[in-house]
């Protein structure tokens, strides 16, 4: 026999396909908009959710966490120097990325420090080194790179 606080969780989002109807009291007046409302369990789900989720410091609000990990999240971010990708711009912490040893890493860093661009790893894949400077930069901004030391001479 299982006892009350021994069923499985469903994560949030409907995963695991069960609904449960939750009932609650509000005044007339919110009740008579709600009603109006073309689907108002999606409303009311919606806003529940933005009630206990805020936004992700990591990637600038393109998900959700828990209000709890968000400032866990933002105490470790002050603590250190995050550097943004010039490409994904998803940020990365520049302690993490200088204790990384790869010829590679070392030149990604090396970009950086002197003036350049900072590309993650999996984006510094996707450049190329520019003829006219010898700057690493993504392939798919390559010819505007390139347009700008044209303008320049």
């Amino acid at each position: 026999m299982m006892g009350r606080n021994s069923r499985p969780r469903v994560p949030a989002g409907n995963a695991g396909g069960q609904q449960r109807v939750v009932t609650f009291k509000v005044a007339a007046d919110v009740a008579a908009f709600l009603d109006g409302m073309p689907n108002k369990s999606d409303f009311i789900r919606k806003a529940l959710l933005s009630a206990l989720l805020e936004p992700c410091p990591v990637c600038h609000g393109k998900g959700s966490v828990p209000r709890s990990l968000r400032l866990d999240l933002q105490r470790l971010f002050q603590k250190h120097q995050f550097v943004p990708c010039s490409f994904c711009g998803y940020e990365f912490p520049l302690g993490s990325e200088r204790s990384h040893k790869s010829e590679s890493d070392r030149e990604r860093l090396r970009q950086y420090l002197g003036g350049g661009d900072f590309y993650c790893n999996d984006c510094f894949s996707k450049t190329e080194t520019c003829a006219d400077c010898g700057e690493r930069v993504a392939h798919p901004r390559m010819h505007g790179h390139r347009r700008k030391h044209r303008k320049r001479r």
